[in-house]
């Protein structure tokens, strides 16, 4: 089996809280912060109308932020 010898993250963010081998192994590494995003149940639909709007070209959510905040994104 290989390993990467990597160092354990802080934060770690997973999209499904149940029976997922990612998220055991970030809280046996002891990582400070685990977030949740959408459950499965939820995220397949949202994805869905994200997708739909892009393809009517609409964006949805539009999330802006000011240039510096963006330049410091970029990195």
């Amino acid at each position: 089996m290989l390993r990467f010898q990597a160092p354990i993250p802080e934060r770690f963010i997973a999209d499904d809280p149940a029976n997922d081998a990612r998220i055991r192994a970030a809280r046996e590494a002891q990582v400070k912060e685990l977030t949740f995003l959408l459950w499965r149940g939820h995220c397949s639909a949202h994805l869905a109308w994200i997708l739909e709007g892009l393809v009517e070209g609409r964006v949805q959510n539009r999330i802006t932020v000011d240039g510096e905040t963006a330049r410091w994104a970029r990195l």
